[in-house]
């Protein structure tokens, strides 16, 4: 996994109250994947106790990422990043909803989102320094257009031309024109289903077909792809 060179970035929070079905179970996008989470340690433990699937971690600790997994606007809701084993920790900050967790995913990421966790141990060893409450973000904070159909997944829209798949790109920073955490190419034989564009216009989301690894969300720049078949909508303020 090639990763770009880091410039330092600031996100502006625009954090709703989440309720169980809000930003979930209405729009609970396919595909990404749990994060595996082992104590939060310099280096990861030579032997794992064992895997836990879908565990709730209790809010207030901070586990480091083991295995590379999506990071959400809500529960169940639009990717917005991944967690990118070995780079990343999560200050775990709410229970779970929908079957997710809040939480400030730090590397690349530098934001809240939310996650499904397959943990490895259960025992958190880090400092825990960000709090995102139990909140998700309105479209609005982090793009500017959606695809109008399906409601949980991207529409297909051709690939005009080669360029690389990135697995963060902040989307919600409007003067971010670098991508982090490279995971493949896009070119003419990927299917790529458009699901919305960045707040500053340059990067688009897609799911892709065959996925880069375990990568089937990637960022892409946006002029490297048309226009979705569905069309696009204007992203909402919730």
């Amino acid at each position: 996994m090639v990763i770009s060179s880091r410039v330092a970035l600031s996100a502006t929070l625009v954090p709703v109250a989440l309720g169980l079905g809000a930003a979930g179970a209405a729009n609970a996008d396919v595909g990404g994947r749990p994060i595996g989470l082992v104590p939060d340690k310099t280096t990861a433990p030579k032997a794992r106790p064992g895997v836990t699937p879908n565990a709730t971690v209790s809010p207030g600790t901070s586990y480091r990422c083991d295995d590379s997994g999506t990071l959400r606007r809500g529960a169940g809701s639009y990717v917005t990043g991944w967690c990118t084993a070995p780079n990343m920790h999560i200050d775990i900050s709410s229970g779970s909803v929908n079957g997710y967790q809040s939480g400030w995913g730090e590397g690349n990421f530098q934001h809240c989102g939310w996650f499904q966790s397959s943990i490895h141990g259960l025992t958190p060893n880090g400092t825990y320094d960000h709090n995102c409450g139990g909140n998700y973000y309105n479209e609005n904070t982090f793009a500017t257009q959606v695809n109008v159909s399906p409601s949980n997944d991207g529409s297909p829209a051709p690939v005009l031309k080669n360029c690389a798949e990135y697995a963060n790109v902040q989307p919600w920073n409007t003067g971010n024109m670098t991508g982090y955490d490279q995971v493949g190419t896009l070119s003419s034989s990927t299917v790529f289903l458009w699901r919305y564009k960045s707040l500053n216009n340059f990067w688009v989301l897609g799911r892709i077909s065959p996925a880069a690894g375990v990568y089937d969300w990637v960022f892409v720049q946006a002029a490297c792809v048309g226009a979705p078949a569905s069309g696009t909508r204007a992203a909402a303020a919730s």
